[in-house]
């Protein structure tokens, strides 16, 4: 039983510690990341998906397709498999707000309508945007993509 006293006041001591460290007013370093992405960093370039990861129809769907997200200032444009797709585009609070997304209405047979209806999804679900050098990462609550720059 002794330990155990002697214990519990260097334990709430190594925790005071921390909490004499803590500021508030400074923001988690992972939110820091996670909503430093400015639209320059965007604007002019364009990404390819790599790898989409969330529910499984959206993994089965979107494998081996590599559409393309392209960024001018003020707009987002993106080509899927058979459309082309764009919208008015703006960063807000580490999300990609998009507004009047748009799309050519070529008729094309199936999976590529699919592909293309996912990515104006995504495209109006606001994703959570992260960028880590030439990795852009798209995050909705449902899926993740993860594109790179692309220099074509």
């Amino acid at each position: 039983m002794i330990p155990a006293v002697i214990a519990a006041p260097l334990l709430l001591a190594g925790c005071g510690a921390a909490a004499a460290n803590f500021d508030p007013s400074q923001p988690d370093t992972d939110e820091v990341a996670a909503v430093t992405v400015e639209p320059e960093d965007l604007w002019g370039k364009a990404f390819q998906a790599q790898n989409v990861t969330g529910s499984d129809s959206d993994v089965e769907l979107m494998s081996g397709v590599e559409f393309v997200l392209s960024f001018e200032e003020g707009s987002v444009g993106a080509y899927g498999f058979c459309n082309h797709m764009g919208a008015s585009a703006e960063l807000r609070d580490g999300r990609l707000v998009t507004s009047d997304v748009f799309s050519t209405q070529m008729a094309c047979e199936e999976p590529a309508m699919a592909i293309d209806s996912w990515i104006v999804e995504l495209l109006d679900a606001q994703p959570h945007v992260e960028l880590d050098g030439d990795r852009l990462t798209l995050t909705t609550d449902e899926i993740t993509v993860e594109l790179t720059e692309s220099t074509e």
